[in-house]
């Protein structure tokens, strides 16, 4: 019979048995207490059964012995390997193993840095560690095709030096990855550990802390905190990540400072990580709020010397790793030469030092000619050279990345220096072309806080380079090219901005990617001519000798301008033939050919999104018609005339081009 209350009848006095059900609050109040106790409970069997039951095979020590006196113990040694503790200490002159917490307790463990440590992989490191990769790949958009951990500082490098993601991106990419993995653990831990006296609360979570990040620093154990609390802080050996990268900023933008927010934000628990950049040892202390990292003199401000990110990024950046510096003892009190990360000589920094100062070629990236480079005289060219990086981007035809070639910031990058708001402007450059048409465009842009503009290498054009095998580089792979770098690196409705043939680029994946595309800009562009004609080898290669030649570059150049005196330079002719000297410059052109070109006249009054049409009045390449052609067939247009141009308003009139730009952004 069910459990309830009597009540009386108001209506005519008579007492009927009522039921109600008892106070819920008051229910639920008990239950929280008995799973609140339970849980205790449960938590500290499976850590008694976690340190209590270990097979004798499994402890031979990670950790070198040592011998510290306390009490009358004359300890030996901890030692620890997967879940696993073991104390030898020494009673009366025998040596006595203990296994447990219990054990453990009676004396302090003296970790020490070992240089011959063995990283060894369970079958769950190994299932932990490609869950992890898998997740990383997902939040930096680059698949490494090294195995296990391997790839994972080959993603881990590749986010902050190849595609140059600032501090604060690594960061949350990290703590991203930690909330994933973690699934529902944070609220029960956090419903749970900060009700418990900090120093069980520490010692608990502490205990658990090899188990769980073993995969990724290697051999860790119970220590002191740095406050003196025993046995609530853990002491990692010689942190995996830290001493095979050799990297300060990844160390700490990819572990240190977001490993302290999860377990700060997520967690409800503060964790103070202090790394060792000498030995490559790292010290957890839980119950420690962390200290502000430019209050932590233990971390060194400037690079480590040696760092082969250094060597690969050309410059110390505070934009990707956070450093001031290339190992300048001006720039930090706290510069690391320890023998564990070290790994240059003297005279090599040295020679690091001066490839940073700025002087000449070492400026440009490494996929540039330098020769060719020096010769440049624009500006603005220069500045791009500089300026320009290759980013990674995963395709479906191919089973490597795309080394996509970039200038500007991705939508992440722009929104951490506050552009919450600005839209994403994506340039096309035309055929056999590169993005270094943009190089006027993009300073005239910066007018224009609203927009974030990103000029980019067409797959199979300009500097990017396809690391795998592409049958064909024809449209359809153009178009995926170009998708999964806005899926990586824009990831919200874009304008895109086509010139020429990239035009018609951009039309073909307007109509095919709509979601993508929020506006649609086309500067004299190319797409009522349908197709390109596949020669016999023989004279696709003469044809494409012809196509480099500096004869025929000039002649495209001198009919590309209004201003020819002006514009069409031998210095131009060189800007717009830099990127034919690389080695696969002749297999893609053939695998465009071969791919088919684009048919797209019949598609054109399809286009749905809104559509500014730039067109220089004084085009002899593609005339004036086609404008008009273009505003007729395109049911929401717009047709601007650019006053006294050629077939180039980009580079010709670069500020009215910008300005124009803006408005039709302001107008969406």
């Amino acid at each position: 019979m069910a459990s309830g209350h009597l009540s009386v009848s108001l209506d005519d006095g008579t007492p009927r048995p009522s039921w109600r059900t008892p106070d819920r609050s008051r229910l639920s109040g008990r239950l929280r207490k008995i799973l609140f106790a339970w849980s205790i409970l449960g938590l500290a069997a499976v850590s008694y059964v976690l340190v209590r039951n270990v097979d004798d095979s499994t402890l031979k020590g990670a950790y070198p012995s040592t011998s510290t006196a306390r009490g009358g113990v004359q300890h030996q040694g901890i030692h620890q390997r997967g879940s696993g503790f073991r104390v030898d200490f020494r009673r009366g002159g025998s040596v006595r193993r203990r296994y447990g917490t219990a054990k453990v307790m009676r004396v302090q463990a003296d970790m020490q840095a070992s240089d011959d440590v063995v990283y060894k992989e369970s079958l769950v490191d190994k299932a932990v560690l490609g869950l992890f990769r898998s997740l990383v790949a997902r939040g930096t958009g680059y698949k490494s095709p090294l195995p296990g951990f391997e790839g994972l500082k080959d993603e881990a490098t590749q986010y902050m030096v190849t595609q140059r993601a600032t501090p604060e991106m690594q960061q949350q990419m990290v703590v991203d990855v930690l909330n994933t993995m973690a699934g529902p653990f944070p609220a029960f831990y956090k419903a749970i550990m900060p009700k418990l006296p900090k120093e069980l609360a520490s010692f608990f979570t502490a205990l658990f802390t090899p188990l769980v990040f073993g995969f990724l620093v290697g051999p860790s154990g119970l220590n002191t905190t740095r406050d003196g609390r025993p046995f609530q802080g853990v002491t990692v050996q010689k942190c995996r990540f830290l001493a095979e990268t050799g990297c300060k900023g990844l160390c700490v933008n990819m572990c240190k400072i977001p490993t302290q927010r999860f377990f700060q934000d997520e967690m409800g628990f503060p964790m103070e990580m202090r790394p060792n950049f000498d030995t490559c040892q790292c010290t957890l202390s839980y119950g420690i709020t962390p200290m502000p990292l430019e209050e932590d003199v233990d971390v060194p401000q400037a690079c480590l010397v040696g760092c082969q990110n250094l060597l690969q990024m050309g410059e110390a950046s505070t934009d990707t790793c956070g450093s001031a510096g290339a190992g300048d003892s001006k720039l930090s009190p706290a510069i690391v030469t320890g023998s564990k990360v070290d790994s240059v000589t003297t005279s090599q920094s040295v020679a690091t030092m001066e490839r940073i100062s700025g002087d000449g070629e070492n400026d440009f990236p490494d996929f540039i000619d330098k020769t060719l480079a020096l010769e440049i005289q624009e500006g603005d060219c220069v500045d791009m050279l500089k300026s320009m990086r290759r980013v990674p981007v995963t395709v479906p035809f191919s089973d490597k990345p795309v080394l996509t070639t970039v200038a500007g910031m991705s939508t992440e990058e722009a929104k951490s220096l506050g552009k919450h708001d600005s839209t994403p402007l994506v340039l096309l450059h035309g055929f056999d072309s590169s993005l270094l048409e943009f190089r006027r465009l993009m300073p005239a842009l910066k007018a224009y806080p609203n927009l974030n503009p990103n000029a980019i290498d067409l797959l199979g054009w300009g500097f990017a380079k396809a690391e795998g095998e592409a049958d064909s580089i024809g449209p359809k792979e153009k178009r995926e090219h170009l998708y999964h770098y806005w899926k990586q690196y824009v990831k919200e409705p874009m304008i895109l901005c086509g010139a020429s043939l990239g035009g018609a680029v951009g039309i073909d994946f307007a109509l095919n990617h709509p979601e993508a595309v929020k506006g649609l800009v086309l500067i004299d562009a190319q797409a009522y001519i349908d197709g390109v004609q596949t020669p016999p080898e023989f004279f696709m290669d003469i044809g494409l000798n012809v196509l480099k030649s500096e004869p025929l570059r000039q002649i495209a150049n001198v009919q590309s301008y209004y201003d020819k005196e002006k514009y069409a330079t031998k210095d131009a002719m060189r800007i717009g033939k830099l990127h034919t000297v690389l080695e696969d410059w002749k297999d893609y052109n053939k695998k465009w050919m071969q791919g088919g070109g684009y048919i797209l006249s019949s598609k054109i009054k399809d286009i749905q999104q809104k559509t500014l049409i730039l067109w220089g009045d004084s085009d002899k390449i593609l005339g004036t018609d086609v404008a008009t052609q273009f505003e007729q067939d395109i049911p929401s247009s717009e047709l601007v005339w650019v006053p006294e141009c050629g077939h180039v308003p980009h580079l010709e009139q670069a500020d009215f081009t910008a300005k124009k730009l803006n408005e039709f952004a302001m107008s969406l």
